[in-house]
């Protein structure tokens, strides 16, 4: 399970957007398996999965998509692709997308940007 906390990046003195991984084989005993810490100093927000890959909203950082394959063998999260929707914007600021979906089974993506309003995205897998 990835989990992302939206305060934390602004809690936090070094602002990177932080992504948990938990192992939650047992519900009665949940473990942290791994942190991921982006390159990105902006806040995250929703983030949802599909297959291996994760869909990130993270405000000033815009649609973040990452493969998850190595996460349960407790390795980090690999950004394959980025959508930025404030390309003006790079801080921790509540500005940007705070929401995707990826779901529709033509693969698109939708992003909504704050802002600048709705796009309308698509990811092509090479891999």
């Amino acid at each position: 399970m990835l989990l992302d906390d939206e305060l934390d990046e602004v809690e936090n003195p070094n602002h990177h957007t932080r992504t948990i991984a938990w192992d939650v084989s047992s519900l009665e005993n949940p473990k942290i398996s791994s942190t991921f810490y982006s390159t990105e100093t902006v806040i995250d927000h929703n983030l949802y999965t599909l297959g291996d890959r994760a869909f990130l909203s993270n405000y000033c950082g815009g649609l973040r998509i990452y493969d998850t394959s190595a996460v349960s063998k407790g390795g980090d999260l690999v950004e394959v692709a980025y959508f930025d929707v404030a390309p003006d914007c790079d801080t921790t600021s509540f500005l940007g997308t705070w929401s995707n979906y990826p779901y529709f089974p033509s693969k698109n993506i939708i992003v909504n940007s704050i802002e600048r309003g709705l796009y309308v995205v698509k990811y092509n897998r090479s891999v």
